[in-house]
């Protein structure tokens, strides 16, 4: 909620777990699948007051919440945002099919530059029917989701 660090000394203060971006009530009225709702690239580590200052909501009506009231600048928020590899205009969208398959493809690519070596399936049938396409580079979605807007 604040941008600051969580460390080994405020983790214990401040329960960290790892909580859906797009919460599950959201995905449920959506009527996203529980596969996807679930999945990994759904989820960050969150401290357990930012979750619930979260609750249900859409990510573009808490990422306002979040700023309005005054708990992290914009500017932060998404220099926190894109540390764990999402972008914050496609968050801002709601679009979660968009969202998905963007930060699947830039965790892909974290853990291929940390393995030095590639993840193989990227471009899978599997991969292709669960994503909507391969998970390659220089296919993120952001020419999707349009233009970066800045909150005040």
């Amino acid at each position: 909620m604040s941008g600051d660090p969580i460390s080994h000394t405020t983790g214990f203060a401040l329960p960290v777990d790892i909580h859906h971006i797009f919460p599950r009530a959201w995905c449920r009225k959506k009527k996203v699948s529980d596969q996807k709702c679930n999945s990994i690239v759904n989820k960050a580590p969150l401290t357990s007051p930012t979750n619930r200052k979260l609750g249900g909501n859409a990510p573009s009506e808490y990422l306002d919440r979040l700023v309005r009231d005054g708990a992290i600048t914009s500017s932060r928020l998404e220099d926190v945002l894109k540390s764990h590899w999402i972008e914050p205009h496609i968050l801002r969208t709601d679009a979660f099919d968009v969202f998905l398959r963007d930060r699947a493809i830039q965790l892909l690519e974290a853990i291929e530059a940390a393995m030095g070596r590639p993840v193989q399936g990227r471009s899978s049938e599997e991969v292709i029917s669960e994503f909507g396409g391969p998970l390659v580079c220089g296919e993120s979605m952001d020419r999707l989701a349009g233009p970066s807007e800045s909150v005040d």
